[in-house]
């Protein structure tokens, strides 16, 4: 599903409203929005938000498949707060690993980088490495949302200028 994005006083209501909201909250595919003047052209490097979900891992092998057809490079990033430093997190990165290692894409790297707030640190990360979308999987009613007190989806679409497509959290791969 590929919907566009308008500017000025507009986009707040249009990215946390009820039209945008509603089509990720009940899309069983990806939705992918893009701002207006968003050079899509062409897609050299794609950056993966993760948290180590299965549905992540279903997520990423969709895009492995975008990328054989596009040809772009897939950053898949996990944003850790500083200090928090989880076994069990480490595992489910392990195992994402193994599985992106089996996907026999070449063009993919998995990396954690910390910040405070997860949103700012994402957009700090898609400009250094000159990301030509953001990816991401949204959690209905996930813990994240409750840990922020908001949807990051929400959150994410409100700040975002790149173009941003989102797995809805009934996706079907």
């Amino acid at each position: 599903i590929v919907m566009g994005a308008r500017e000025g006083s507009g986009m707040d209501h249009f990215l946390t409203g009820s039209d945008t909201f509603s089509v990720i909250d009940s899309s069983t595919r990806p939705v992918l929005l893009v701002p207006r003047r968003s050079d899509f052209s062409s897609l050299r490097k794609v950056v993966f938000a993760t948290n180590f979900s299965e549905q992540d891992i279903n997520a990423i092998r969709y895009l492995i498949k975008l990328g054989d057809i596009f040809n772009f490079r897939l950053e898949v990033f996990h944003v850790n707060r500083p200090g928090q430093d989880d076994i069990t997190k480490r595992l489910r990165e392990i195992e994402l690993e193994k599985h992106t290692h089996k996907l026999k894409y070449s063009a993919i790297e998995v990396k954690e980088v910390y910040g405070k707030d997860i949103i700012d640190r994402l957009d700090n990360v898609c400009r250094d490495v000159k990301a030509d979308l953001l990816s991401f999987s949204h959690y209905h009613d996930s813990l994240i949302s409750g840990l922020f007190k908001q949807s990051l989806t929400k959150k994410a679409l409100a700040k975002q200028k790149l173009p941003l497509l989102i797995f809805p959290s009934k996706f079907v791969a």
